[in-house]
């Protein structure tokens, strides 16, 4: 029997500042298709890609939407039973803006605007006055203020000495939210920067919470120093193995709700894992989407999101989560049965949930479920062929299955309609990393131990995986070009056309050095330290899990080179 869902606003948030900006279109199809699934809420994740009147630097060169696209996507959200939610950025998350002279008199840092300074109030009035003036049906937004790791550090310092985080996040939320309020907006805020900055954490974003009963450690002066009719909204996309999990998460829905004066004021951000990496983790995100929702159903929750963040440069497609989505979405109204989820996503997306789940597949390794994942496709791509930093993470594991995942996928498209392309894009990293994986490792052996013939067949290897490589770079463009405005693809274009690069100047020293034109690659000569220091420890060790969890390695920058970029 299907349970009554106290879940009444069920919504999915768009990442738009992570380079890839969904197109108008797109977003129209996005809509169509969540509307199926009964969805009646769209964030969109605009750090500063929108335009904003008298700013002509607010978006520059980022293809922000222009206040007529926003618009239209309001209108055609609205037609379709889902309403449009801007989700902005008010204090970090900020430093595409602050690179820009006229607007560093007024940061804290690099990342951070100055709380305190009225210019600082003044772009935010003119950011939510255009809003306003683009969606005139919004009643929401929400105004993040998360992740500011610095707060009060950099120029703030300077100004004002030391000044408690909570005090200044205080300050802030406030004049924020009465500007939000001028323009009849009911602000959200997230609650991570506040528990952060009550608990005197260094940073304003402490996502791990250690457990603790429901009223430890509660300030109930707090809750009276907030401005009143506030939708306060908590993230977790890490629950997902413990039986404890659903405890956890209604006791920090209950958390708070003491502090917004009511459940009916607590939004739940969980998460579609599609973020840092090319490929997602659905199966993650469907164990983290069932434990939100027995929560959900236990405290009454009643606002439900589900977010696919980008982080990094938003290599996935939007689409490859369609499996947590549909989840999501089932398991929200009530729906837990499995048959059941497999008939709606038939019935809502067209295909096998099942084929889809196989998405995941170039991230999937024992380390996949750890929580922090550690994007083992990605930093395999980018590791250097020649100086190996990351060579001592690669697995057995990791390269005796890519080309079996190729297949997998390679067939599952055939029956994935008009999203082929997605797994055509996944298939094709696969069949790059059967060779590049564990390439370096090879290399390093070939030149210090191989044969002539051993040496041939490594260079054979180097010009096939060039050629791979090739076909997953047009096979990621034509899927970026289908989604998304051409706008933060640059990124892309140096990335892997640098990796390219790479490749063939590798492959180039390999030859000159068995034509005799070299005498020695120095690079090869260099013995491979651990970078985690495991020790040589199996995949279960629990200092393994500790150490992935405390160091994941996601970004382009901690991958692709031990020298200054």
């Amino acid at each position: 029997m299907q349970a009554k869902s106290p879940i009444k606003e069920l919504g999915v948030m768009l990442d738009c500042s992570r380079n890839g900006i969904m197109t108008v279109e797109s977003v129209k199809k996005f809509i169509d298709l969540i509307a199926k699934m009964g969805y009646n809420q769209l964030f969109l994740h605009m750090e500063n890609t929108y335009e904003v009147e008298g700013e002509p630097y607010f978006g520059y060169l980022r293809g922000r939407y222009s206040m007529a696209e926003l618009t239209e996507i309001e209108e055609y959200g609205y037609q379709h039973g889902v309403e449009l939610v801007p989700l902005t950025q008010t204090l970090a998350h900020m430093s595409s803006l602050l690179q820009w002279p006229q607007y560093r008199a007024f940061s804290d840092d690099a990342d951070t605007m100055l709380v305190g300074d009225e210019r600082t109030y003044a772009l935010i009035d003119k950011m939510y006055a255009s809003l306003r003036k683009a969606l005139p049906r919004a009643r929401y937004l929400h105004t993040s203020m998360d992740e500011a790791h610095n707060l009060g550090n950099g120029k703030y310092r300077d100004l004002h000495g030391d000044v408690p985080k909570i005090d200044i996040m205080v300050e802030h939320i406030n004049r924020v939210c009465e500007i939000a309020k001028k323009y009849n907006f009911k602000p959200m805020i997230w609650y991570t920067t506040l528990y952060s900055a009550m608990h005197g954490h260094k940073s304003t974003s402490h996502y791990f919470w250690p457990n603790y009963p429901e009223g430890e450690n509660f300030d109930e002066t707090l809750a009276a120093r907030l401005p009143k009719d506030i939708i306060i909204g908590y993230g977790n996309y890490n629950e997902h193995r413990k039986e404890s999990a659903q405890m956890r998460l209604a006791c920090r829905f209950k958390w708070c709700a003491r502090l917004a004066g009511g459940m009916e004021n607590v939004m739940h951000i969980s998460g579609a894992w599609k973020w840092s990496t090319f490929a997602p983790r659905n199966l993650l995100s469907t164990t983290n989407a069932y434990y939100t929702a027995k929560a959900a159903f236990e405290t009454g929750l009643t606002r439900l999101v589900v977010g696919l963040w980008g982080d990094n440069g938003n290599e996935a497609s939007s689409y490859s989560v369609l499996p947590t989505l549909v989840y999501t979405a089932c398991v929200a109204q009530g729906i837990f049965d499995k048959e059941e989820i497999c008939q709606k996503f038939r019935e809502w997306v067209g295909g096998e949930i099942d084929d889809f789940m196989l998405l995941d597949l170039p991230e999937y390794t024992p380390d996949y479920m750890l929580g922090m994942p550690n994007t083992p496709a990605k930093y395999q791509l980018y590791n250097d062929c020649f100086l190996g930093k990351l060579d001592k993470m690669v697995a057995p594991f990791d390269t005796a299955n890519y080309a079996k995942y190729a297949e997998q996928i390679a067939d599952a498209g055939a029956r994935a309609g008009e999203y082929k392309y997605v797994f055509d894009t996944l298939a094709a990293l696969c069949s790059v990393l059967a060779l590049k994986a564990d390439i370096g490792i090879r290399s390093r052996k070939v030149y210090r131990e191989g044969t002539r013939e051993e040496l041939d067949k490594l260079i054979a290897d180097y010009h096939e995986m060039i050629k791979r490589m090739e076909h997953f770079y047009a096979c990621h463009r034509i899927q970026w070009d289908k989604e998304n405005k051409p706008h933060g693809y640059e990124v892309q274009d140096i990335r892997m056309g640098g990796l390219i690069g790479r490749m063939r100047h590798c492959c180039r020293r390999l030859e000159d050095y068995r034509d005799g034109k070299l005498d020695r690659i120095m690079e090869l000569e260099d013995d491979i330290l651990e970078y985690l220091q495991f020790d040589n420890l199996p995949y279960s060790d629990a200092r393994r899990e500790d150490s992935v969890k405390k160091y994941p390695l996601e970004r382009w920058l901690d991958i692709i080179s031990t020298n200054n970029l």
